[in-house]
């Protein structure tokens, strides 16, 4: 992991363009189209996105879900 990468994890100031750093949100961007583009009521495979692949340190009674836009008239 480089120093950048590292000061990210700290909450550090960084420069965003750092290979660890763009490598990374090039997973979590590739990880949020499979979570947001599981059906509705998959929640386990919304669970295990989230639990092993994205966040890996989340409560065990945490719930997240997409965002819901709707349009009303």
């Amino acid at each position: 992991m480089g120093e950048m990468r590292e000061r990210v994890l700290r909450g550090e100031l960084y420069i965003a363009d750092d290979p660890d750093s763009a490598a990374e949100f090039g997973r979590v961007q590739e990880l949020l189209v499979v979570f947001n583009g599981a059906a509705p009521g998959a929640w386990d495979e919304r669970d295990a996105v989230l639990r092993r692949r994205m966040l890996r340190h989340v409560g065990a009674r945490t719930t997240a879900t997409s965002t819901a836009l709707g349009v009303t008239g």
